[in-house]
């Protein structure tokens, strides 16, 4: 089976349709690259951090937090980098007066404190005030925003909902603001956890592990087959189980290259997109 299969590759209409694929993708990806790269575009990733609350407490338990006399059950820290992924310009001017850009948590929600702590330049005037007789909302402003320049804004709520919809119109985009996706952070687990656990609740931790495993298979199935069958007699499997492994080696490759990818595709759709300039002291970002 496992020649049928380079038999299949080998053939040539194969080989060019898969050709005919990359090109046509290759194609795409440079012009939709230099037509998002070509105007204004505000973007932004975030992140958050369970402070209090259920069993992710990042404080100690004789620490009381409370707001306006009233003991806080929940507290969480959502972070935001916002910044101008385009080679033009983006002007304040061209945010719509009667629908500015807002940051909106559901109803209920109290937003504790707010505060920018990082901006690329001061002359960007990138602030951030509350939205009148309104604890859930915040409004963002700022005079303009060269290529990659942009701000980190911290944002302490006791909401169950991590992240508030951002709304909003800028003349000329149809999407005032694109969400690039969450960040990997550090948490806070606590010391009685078992490595297993631990493990399990860090998910950078979590995917090493997955990442080790498929290629532990990928290697297994490229070794001759004399090295298999004497592994395969150390394996706590049935007889049958062993055999296939032995036999169908094939298998254990395709399986281990797709739980190999499960992490690459994370670790890649995880990482940090904003600009160096917008990185700063304390970050929780793995």
């Amino acid at each position: 089976m496992f020649t049928g299969l380079f038999d299949f590759f080998n053939q040539g209409w194969v080989g060019s349709l898969i050709g005919l694929i990359g090109i046509t993708i290759g194609v795409v990806g440079i012009f939709s690259y230099k037509i998002a790269r070509s105007s204004p575009r505000l973007v932004f990733q975030k992140y958050s951090l369970r402070l209090l609350g259920r069993d992710e407490n990042s404080l100690p338990p004789e620490v009381k937090v409370t707001y306006k006399g009233e003991e806080v059950q929940r507290l969480t820290k959502s972070s935001f980098v916002f910044w101008n992924k385009g080679t033009e310009t983006l002007d304040g001017k061209n945010i719509v007066r009667d629908d500015p850009l807002t940051l909106v948590f559901d109803e209920g929600v109290q937003i504790l404190s707010y505060n920018i702590i990082k901006v690329t330049k001061d002359v960007n005037k990138f602030f951030v005030s509350r939205a009148e007789n309104k604890n859930n909302s915040l409004v963002l402003y700022f005079d303009y925003l060269d290529s990659d320049d942009g701000a980190v804004l911290e944002i302490l709520h006791d909401g169950a909902q991590r992240y508030p919809k951002i709304a909003g119109t800028i003349k000329g985009m149809p999407e005032a603001c694109t969400d690039l996706g969450r960040l990997m952070v550090n948490r806070s687990i606590g010391k009685d956890k078992t490595l297993m656990s631990k493990i399990m609740l860090n998910p950078k931790s979590m995917m090493v592990l997955i990442l080790f495993l498929g290629i532990s298979m990928v290697i297994f199935g490229l070794l001759p087959p004399d090295a298999r069958e004497a592994i395969a007699l150390y394996l706590p499997k049935k007889e049958s189980a062993a055999e296939g492994i032995v036999n169908e080696p094939w298998f254990l490759v395709l399986f281990g290259i797709f739980y190999s990818l499960v992490p690459i595709i994370f670790f890649w759709s995880k990482r940090k997109k904003f600009p160096k300039q917008l990185e700063w002291e304390d970050m929780d970002i793995l």
